[in-house]
Order: C-alpha cells, then structure tokens, then sequence
C-alpha cells in the first residue's frame, strides 16, 4: 500500500489474514496475490470502498484481477 497509494495504513491482522490465507489456499499463488492486491490498491473499487485486505481478497476483486491480467496478454497478441 505504501508503495501504491503512500500511506501505510492498519491491518486487522485476524480477519484479515485469514481472508489472504483463504485465497492462497484456493489455489492463487503468492504472487498472484500480491498482483490482486496492487491492482485493487490502484483501482476506483479502493477508493469507493477502502483499503482493505479482505475486500481485496473477494471473488469480486480477484475476478477483476484476473480479467485485468486476461486483458493485458490478449492485448500483447493483438
């Protein structure tokens, strides 16, 4: 966060940690995970809903991501 919006801002460490945890554990690989966070760092969902791990961490924001990345190296092969 600190290097994506300049502010290190509070974690609820329980929460979440667990909502990292479970998105690991569904399959998304550490790099994966810090790409979804960067990208939902950067987006307007962020700045309408807060800076949070947990939503970062939703099916919404992660399917964002992935169709980000689709997008990017469809655009690559265009």
């Amino acid at each position: 966060c600190l290097r994506v919006r300049g502010y290190k801002p509070s974690i609820s460490g329980a929460k979440d940690g667990k909502s990292v945890k479970a998105a690991l554990a569904k399959g998304l690989t550490l790099d994966e995970a810090k790409g979804a966070i960067d990208h939902f760092l950067a987006s307007q969902k962020a700045d309408e809903v807060g800076v949070s791990l947990t939503i970062a961490m939703t099916d919404h924001s992660l399917n964002q991501y992935h169709e980000a990345k689709a997008k990017e190296k469809s655009d690559l092969y265009a």
